[in-house]
């Protein structure tokens, strides 16, 4: 973190370039609490995007096993859940009551209420189940819950809304439907700023990273922009 330069008159040794005599160094210096800023600011961007890489490598081997498991066909329906900033997409059991999230799909949009699918992997067991929809993957974004999700529940239709079937559900409309998650990212950049001792350049990137991180938790959460 940032330290203060030393008051003047203290005595402390010095550091210097001897072919460069114009440039004198003291411990805890503007200079080196520049650096020291600097170095704290790569050492958690590093951080992070290892914590990403890591929880991202996780991601797709953990998915990807669940295609070789077998599949059994079971009827299900579509439900959506919005808690606080962030919606999900549910796949709901009935018997026995099971809630499996997934990563947002167009398909989603076009199930019929209830439908057939094939799961694969153990929806009796708090793992992880993939649902195949003729041929598209529903990758799960958590484990199978037996409790039903906190928030307001959004049931589908019996049958497809075609209107919204035909929506593009690009990377614009999902940053539509997660910019309400970027609201608090100026203000930990203001509070990283004020921490750290830096100015508009630290509180900038500190935003920036924010807002990231934000978006990323957003993705791995499986939030639904539809």
């Amino acid at each position: 973190m940032a330290v203060t330069a030393p008051p003047v008159g203290t005595r402390t040794e010095v550091a210097y370039d001897p072919r460069d005599s114009a440039t004198v160094l003291i411990p805890r210096s503007t200079e080196l609490a520049t650096v020291d800023r600097a170095a704290s600011g790569v050492a958690f961007s590093g951080l992070v995007a290892a914590l990403i890489l890591v929880t991202a490598g996780w991601q797709v081997t953990s998915r990807r096993r669940l295609g070789g498991r077998p599949g059994r066909p079971m009827q299900l329906r579509r439900v959506q859940v919005q808690s606080g900033l962030l919606t999900r997409s549910w796949l709901e059991l009935d018997s026995p009551p099971r809630w499996i999230p997934v990563h947002f799909d167009p398909v989603l949009v076009t199930l019929p209420a209830p439908t057939s699918v094939q799961l694969h992997g153990d929806p009796q067991r708090r793992a992880l189940v993939a649902a195949d929809v003729d041929g598209t993957w529903l990758y799960p974004s958590g484990p199978v819950r037996i409790n039903e999700p906190r928030g307001q529940r959004i049931d589908s239709p019996a049958s497809p809304d075609t209107l919204r079937s035909a929506i593009a559900y690009g990377w614009r409309r999902q940053l539509q439907a997660d910019a309400g998650l970027l609201t608090v990212a100026p203000i930990v950049g203001l509070l990283w700023a004020f921490l750290d001792g830096g100015g508009v350049l630290t509180w900038a990137c500190a935003t920036v990273l924010t807002a990231a991180l934000a978006l990323w938790w957003a993705a791995l959460r499986g939030s639904d922009p539809s």
